[in-house]
């Protein structure tokens, strides 16, 4: 069942894009060094270690995601199926201490604040997030965001920084309700080209076929360099019926909180478009 989302595995995935950031200073890339935080255990697990032990995503204390995700698919309502086109625009950040345990930091913003997501035990979780569709989040590489770390204890380290962000995927080649051959090969063209990584991924989610026995899988994809073309080999691997292509880029930057350590502020921007796979 396909639902327009929030979802704990899309967070998931986007901690996971942590590991495909760029070392930078507070805003500009530079080459990376290797090595990854052994703090960020959340880390571990969600992205191959190939691409892992690229980058050097050591003395990092937390992770501020906005996230702007523009759909046009069907979704599953009360009374069946409906097309639904929208933009979600919301956020989700989450904050450890030197030794990796859940720190509630404090105060953050990221143009608006992420509340604290609190725990019915009392105990930190670490997690905040902003509830709703309405977050500003500025992506046209002129309008500055404001990034604010405000701790409770001055000893966890604080910031104030504004950040520009000018990456957003567009889909060329595929449109809302288009039939995609699973005979061979998909290929995904886009505009919002980077030095950094995307996740594209082509998952099929209301089957159709369902005496198909030559499909196998429901989904198809992964981790690609943001060049603006990949072609997926399908090769009949996809099981008919409707599905989604969605590209998710990652857009990071980092600043350096007072304390010396860092935090990652990655502006995720996501298309998301329903198809046909057909034979």
């Amino acid at each position: 069942m396909r639902n327009h989302k929030n979802s704990t595995s899309a967070y998931l995935l986007a901690l996971g894009a942590l590991v495909l950031l760029l070392e930078a200073g507070c805003k500009t890339s530079v080459a990376p060094t290797t090595g990854a935080s052994k703090n960020l255990s959340l880390i571990a697990g969600l992205a191959p270690s190939s691409i892992l032990s690229r980058y050097d995503t050591s003395n990092l204390v937390g992770l501020i995601e906005p996230r702007v995700e523009a759909y046009q698919i069907v979704t599953h309502v009360s009374s069946g199926q409906s097309n639904w086109t929208g933009t979600k625009r919301w956020g989700q950040a989450q904050f450890i201490d030197t030794n990796g345990n859940a720190l509630d930091i404090g105060t953050i913003i990221f143009n608006q604040q992420f509340p604290n997501i609190s725990s019915s035990s009392g105990n930190p979780t670490g997690s905040y997030g902003f509830v709703g569709d309405s977050l500003p989040v500025y992506t046209d590489g002129t309008t500055e965001n404001l990034v604010m770390v405000l701790p409770f204890n001055s000893a966890n380290g604080s910031a104030i920084d504004s950040l520009t962000y000018s990456v957003v995927p567009n889909i060329t080649n595929i449109s809302f309700n288009q039939n995609l051959s699973r005979d061979s090969t998909i290929t995904v063209n886009w505009t919002g080209t980077s030095s950094d990584f995307v996740l594209l991924s082509i998952n099929t989610w209301d089957s159709t076929g369902m005496n198909d026995t030559t499909g196998k899988n429901l989904s198809v994809g992964g981790y690609y360099n943001n060049t603006g073309s990949v072609t997926i080999p399908v090769n009949n691997q996809l099981i008919k019926g409707l599905a989604d292509v969605e590209l998710r880029v990652y857009s990071p930057q980092f600043i350096t909180l007072s304390n010396g350590k860092r935090v990652a502020v990655i502006v995720e921007t996501c298309q998301e478009i329903t198809v046909h796979i057909v034979n």
